[in-house]
């Protein structure tokens, strides 16, 4: 079994979700959790129908911002516990891990409400017995040396955010691949570089769990490809690898007359 969390930026662009199933094919997750979806339960379950996956648990994005969705392959795979804007929270039993439960997370991208985060992680922890995952992009730094690039990350959120950690006895499962999660202005002489993603089981079960299980991440840079405009060459390529007979859309106008106008 396993889980892929990702702050996706965004469902709207067609080649984020060719992004999300082309990983979903690499990967075979049981789980996707998305966080920053910025769309609504219909758009999401038009994803999961593209990926093949059974069901998913949605909470709407605000406006322009937020929206979380939990992707299940199989249909009754898991049984979600509690959600809220910032977190989904499940259970999930099967043959190779047992019982377990796992919670997507999401955290309050703004400093002033780091606390918000912190109070939540700490309610969540009294919430269940079972060994207990979270991951997710929590918008925090457990070092200092998590970031590169600008201005020193303030020490009262890395005490913080650690502090948390140690009260709810989580420890960081570590990673394969890149160790920054997050960029901005790659290759600019202001490019900055943060670790915000991660797994955090509980004490005595990352052994069990790293046996079994990775943190799978895409980088800024992926995610700024996957949110740009698409372009006309884009356009052109996805129309002519269509078959011209292809079935119509709603407008009633198949690939052929999309290649007489655009070719």
């Amino acid at each position: 079994m396993s889980l892929i969390a990702w702050n996706c930026r965004g469902l709207g662009q067609p080649r984020t979700v060719r992004f999300l199933n082309e990983i979903t094919n690499q990967f075979k997750p049981s789980f996707i959790f998305l966080s920053e979806t910025l769309t609504t339960k219909n758009k999401i379950k038009a994803v999961c129908r593209e990926i093949h996956f059974a069901g998913c648990w949605v909470i709407d994005a605000e406006g322009h911002s937020g929206g979380l969705a939990l992707l299940c392959r199989n249909e009754g795979a898991c049984t979600v516990r509690a959600a809220s804007k910032h977190f989904i929270d499940f259970e999930v039993e099967n043959d190779q891990v047992g019982r377990w439960r796992y919670t997507g997370f999401y955290g309050c991208p703004e400093r002033r409400r780091r606390y918000e985060s912190w109070n939540i992680f700490r309610t969540l922890t009294g919430n269940s017995d079972l060994p207990w995952c979270i991951i997710g992009d929590f918008n925090d730094l457990m070092f200092t040396d998590e970031k590169r690039g600008g201005r020193d990350h303030l020490r009262w959120c890395v005490d913080g955010f650690g502090e948390v950690i140690k009260d709810c006895e989580l420890v960081n499962l570590g990673f394969v691949g890149e160790k920054f999660t997050w960029e901005k202005s790659r290759g600019k002489y202001n490019w900055v570089q943060e670790r915000l993603d991660r797994g955090l089981p509980t004490q005595g079960s990352n052994g069990k769990l790293a046996d079994r299980e990775s943190v799978n991440q895409i980088i800024e840079g992926e995610n700024a490809e996957l949110i740009a405009e698409v372009t006309y060459d884009e356009v052109k390529d996805a129309v002519f690898s269509m078959h011209p007979e292809k079935s119509p859309g709603q407008d009633g106008l198949n690939p052929a007359f999309f290649r007489r106008i655009g070719a």
